[in-house]
């Protein structure tokens, strides 16, 4: 995750005419489909975790080995934590947004179960474009080496277009998660209101595996400190971010 720092880094990178190579998925499936100006909206996706096609009327009483049972990858618990509850989807957007230069109105998430389908472009034509691969991630971790001709692509994703499964979609937001109660908030965030969020998630997920918060209250205690804090906070510099940090902690805010 590098939000943080995320338009200090790009401005960098642009500057020094830097060949940036995303890894994650979704960002590098769209690495090849960005050079039109003429992008209506893009969709990047989501697989729905552990529990999105799960038949639990309540995320009230999951246990952590539930929350961290990703059926399709295998994390991090941070990363499983926030891909269970969605969080991760609001990230990648900040991220694809600091990374291609595109504003977060045109940014948006659909639910794709088989993880075949990793972004979605809709152009000013009409035209679609859906951008596909193998869902075990090899081809862009070795993107780096065949692009460079060190080592040959080996990996094919013929015979996972012909599975109709794999091209199934679904936008309809789950009101079970509390995640999109704030969604259409979250993506109006600027660029300090975005960090403040995921530093505030990453305390709320320590406070959650030493059991001193619940499940279901990760989202709902992460914005309620949002609210409480100051619209003004600037977040400039990773300098400025640190001090937040020290200066919060020491006023024991985040309890």
């Amino acid at each position: 995750m590098i939000i943080a720092g995320g338009k200090i880094i790009f401005k960098r990178i642009k500057k020094s005419n830097c060949r940036f190579i995303s890894l994650d998925s979704e960002h590098f499936s769209l690495k090849n489909n960005l050079l039109s100006n003429n992008i209506k909206k893009i969709f990047i996706t989501a697989s729905g975790g552990p529990f999105y096609f799960s038949k639990l009327k309540s995320f009230k009483k999951v246990n952590l080995k539930q929350v961290l049972s990703h059926p399709k990858w295998k994390m991090g618990t941070n990363n499983l934590i926030d891909s269970s509850n969605f969080m991760n989807k609001i990230l990648e957007i900040f991220e694809l947004s600091y990374i291609y230069d595109i504003p977060l109105e045109k940014l948006d998430f659909v639910i794709s179960k088989n993880a075949f389908i990793h972004s979605i472009i809709l152009y000013d034509d009409g035209i679609i474009s859906f951008n596909c691969f193998k869902n075990d991630m090899l081809i862009a971790l070795i993107y780096p080496l065949t692009s460079n001709g060190i080592v040959k692509n080996y990996i094919s994703s013929e015979p996972y277009i012909f599975n109709e499964k794999n091209l199934m979609l679904k936008n309809n937001f789950d009101k079970r998660f509390n995640f999109f109660k704030y969604y259409k908030k979250m993506i109006q965030f600027d660029h300090s209101r975005q960090i403040l969020m995921m530093l505030l998630n990453n305390y709320a997920q320590s406070l959650y595996l030493n059991n001193r918060l619940q499940y279901h209250e990760i989202v709902p205690f992460i914005m309620k400190r949002l609210n409480n804090m100051d619209t003004k906070t600037s977040l400039t510099s990773l300098s400025k971010i640190v001090d937040f940090i020290n200066n919060f902690k020491s006023k024991n805010q985040y309890e």
